[in-house]
């Protein structure tokens, strides 16, 4: 996407976009929305001077590590579906499979943000 001018090469966000943004036009690429309603709820709920929380604190880093969490299923799912129809009683059953499958990535996800957060030189929440 070199070719397009950065206004071009993302998507803006915020509280009318969800927090998971998919987009066809860039295959592959999974966007998390801090501007998005859920996300700002999320923030504010740590507060700061301006009312909303750094985005590099523990609980929204949290709050990260659990979308990318969602993704992670999601991709679960797709990689089982592989192009097939499936029931909503199918998909339901995929969907669970996922969470038990991918549960490992939780502690993982935790532990980094952990390590991540303790080397910037202290929490800030």
């Amino acid at each position: 996407m070199q070719d397009l001018s950065p206004e071009f090469r993302t998507i803006p966000g915020g509280p009318e976009y969800p927090t998971i943004i998919e987009d066809p036009l860039f295959e592959g690429i999974v966007w998390i929305n801090h501007f998005s309603k859920e996300a700002v709820r999320v923030r504010s709920s740590v507060g700061g001077s301006s009312g909303l929380g750094k985005i590099g604190n523990r609980t929204f880093m949290h709050f990260v590590a659990l979308k990318c969490f969602d993704v992670l299923k999601r991709l679960y799912v797709r990689q089982r579906i592989a192009g097939d129809s499936v029931t909503d009683y199918q998909y339901m059953q995929l969907a669970a499979d996922a969470e038990m499958e991918c549960s490992d990535f939780i502690d993982a996800a935790w532990e980094l943000t952990d390590h991540l957060l303790s080397k910037e030189g202290g929490l800030s929440d």
